[in-house]
């Protein structure tokens, strides 16, 4: 009986659970609030920031999308949080997907069809895309028109999607391995530079108030 009064105690040992949402760290809000919503805010890349502005003044004068953008350079010097901010300056819709993500061309086509005028979709490695979603690709960039094909063999039929003028902004850390037409088709092509002491030192002070510098990583995507 003490046996068994033994084996019952066990039974109700508590289990440690894993905390729930609400007491876990803040980390996702201090990024959050912390991750820059305008070019103005954005520390380094200068050059980089005033061609932006000149190029998103100049669209926004002419009331039509910017022209598409290919962020390369070492990873995380904020190509994701600058392509958000790119979004935010122009006033509309930011959509986020990635290269491995686009498996088929129907995945792609989704995604383009639910885009709004000038909206910005963000393409993360997009060296990775497979060459039948580049293919289909490159004719959305050039005349914001999508070729599906129905069908097989001589009876397949094509189908032409018209689409929403968009900025496409693709980021890689891989320049050589894109294909030619990825960048050259009416993309402009800015290079992010790794961030010199003195704009790491303004990162740091505008981050913690006593200097200590918080990784890049926890800053920029």
């Amino acid at each position: 009986m003490a046996a068994g009064e033994e084996k019952r105690v066990r039974r109700k040992v508590p289990v440690a659970q894993a905390p729930p949402p609400s007491a876990r760290p803040e980390s996702d809000a201090v990024v959050s609030t912390l991750r820059p919503r305008r070019l103005k805010d954005f520390i380094g890349q200068e050059q980089l920031r005033r061609n932006l502005t000149i190029f998103i003044k100049a669209a926004l004068s002419r009331n039509e999308p910017l022209d598409h953008c290919l962020l390369y350079g070492p990873p995380g010097l904020g190509k994701t949080t600058l392509s958000q901010i790119i979004a935010a300056e122009l006033g509309v819709r930011f959509k986020y997907t990635s290269g491995p993500a686009l498996t088929r061309a129907g995945d792609l086509a989704s995604i383009l069809a639910s885009l709004k005028d000038r909206d910005v979709l963000f393409i993360d490695e997009i060296h990775r895309l497979p060459p039948a979603v580049e293919e289909s690709l490159y004719s959305a960039m050039e005349d914001f028109q999508l070729p599906i094909i129905l069908g097989k063999g001589p009876s397949a039929k094509t189908l032409t999607i018209r689409l929403k003028p968009f900025t496409l902004i693709g980021a890689t850390t891989r320049f050589g391995m894109l294909s030619a037409p990825t960048h050259t088709t009416r993309t402009n092509l800015p290079r992010l530079l790794p961030m010199p002491l003195c704009a790491l030192r303004q990162l740091s002070s505008r981050l913690l108030p006593d200097g200590l510098l918080v990784a890049r990583a926890v800053f920029l995507a």
